[in-house]
């Protein structure tokens, strides 16, 4: 079958391929909360955030909750602007070719079908839910090499907390999950992809799944400075170093193990203040995050810094996550919650040298 320049464009643009954008860190889950507070999750994360962040924070989560279809979409600026480029140069590959090559096109949907949350059943805090995520990026190079790479996951996870000490100032916590992958990471040329090669799961893939574990603590620190309350957190991520060979399904033709999620070590440290003023709930975190998920690259890429704050039923945040800035707003209503977030991630090694701009929306129904 022969194609036009055009059709080779924008068969390339808008295929369904998920690309591997530089050495960026990609995560299994990532609440539009942890994005709109500069990436902190280890001493502040509540509710779903336990089971990919911390999971003694459990014994943290202030009421009992059930989330019901819980869902997150994100997309970059990149592919915003490109989406305009194609639309209006439909005609025109050459434009549309040189416009977009260089660039990361991304997105992502999460969703929580279904999760529980029971804390302070005496000591002992519990959390049960099932999470789909899948993240695409999608990177046409300069020299109009396709670098794909998609990571889709789904999997259900039960955490476990208790509170220990007099006053309850330690807490020790434990995820258990059993998530499964399917991903594709296969560069190719446009020749490549004119003579067949898709760059779909089903047909470059490969998938598998495993159980893993992940285990938090956090303490109270017994000190108060103008009524602020310290606290510091700590947690390890997939103990197992998360590698999805335990098992196959055979969902794809390849032959490959789905990308390794990795083994990873997360530090903080929080101060939290009730009332300032009209507003409440004030909380502040500095965390160095994802600690053995970028070897090579600098540490800067693990600090993460952010906080929020709450006026009515209107939550404010704002961070820096790996030196760029982050904010976000949220609504908390009795029956459902709407958030929008914005973040820097970065896409090399090292931090401050190739920013992704993204944007978040949020919807989630709760009981």
């Amino acid at each position: 079958m022969r194609l036009s320049p055009a059709g080779i464009v924008l068969a390339a643009f808008f295929s369904s391929a998920f690309a591997h954008a530089g050495d960026q860190i990609i995560r299994p889950y990532l609440s539009i909360r942890t994005m709109g507070m500069g990436g902190t999750r280890t001493t502040l994360g509540l509710y779903e955030e336990n089971f990919y962040g911390n999971p003694a924070l459990v014994t943290e989560n202030p009421k009992n909750k059930v989330q019901i279809m819980d869902t997150t979409f994100s997309i970059n600026s990149s592919l915003i602007l490109n989406a305009r480029t194609a639309l209006a140069n439909m005609d025109d590959a050459v434009t549309i070719a040189s416009d977009t090559s260089g660039t990361n096109i991304h997105t992502r949907a999460q969703i929580i079908p279904v999760a529980f949350y029971a804390p302070n059943r005496g000591k002992m805090s519990y959390a049960f839910g099932v999470l789909m995520g899948a993240q695409t990026d999608f990177k046409l190079r300069k020299s109009y090499i396709i670098d794909p790479q998609s990571v889709i996951d789904i999997g259900p996870l039960l955490t476990v907390g208790r509170k220990y000490g007099v006053n309850d100032e330690l807490s020790l916590g434990a995820t258990f999950q059993a998530p499964y992958r399917v991903s594709v990471a296969k560069i190719v040329t446009v020749l490549d992809f004119l003579q067949g090669i898709r760059l779909s799961p089903s047909t470059t893939g490969g998938d598998g799944g495993m159980v893993d574990a992940s285990v938090g603590a956090t303490y109270k620190i017994p000190y108060a400075y103008e009524n602020w309350k310290l606290s510091a957190g700590a947690s390890v991520n997939n103990l197992l170093d998360g590698g999805f060979r335990m098992y196959s399904l055979n969902l794809t033709k390849g032959s490959a193990l789905p990308r390794p999620q990795g083994r990873s070590v997360n530090l903080g440290v929080a101060a939290t203040r009730d009332v300032i003023g009209r507003f409440y709930k004030n909380r502040f975190a500095f965390e160095i995050n994802d600690i053995g998920l970028n070897r090579h690259g600098s540490f800067f890429r693990w600090v993460h810094f952010g906080g929020e704050t709450q006026y009515g039923i209107v939550k404010f945040r704002t961070g820096f996550n790996q030196g760029y800035l982050a904010a976000g707003l949220g609504l908390d209503f009795p029956a459902f919650a709407l958030d929008f977030a914005t973040t820097g991630e970065e896409l090399s090694l090292n931090a401050g040298a190739l920013q992704d701009r993204r944007y978040a929306l949020r919807i989630g129904f709760q009981i």
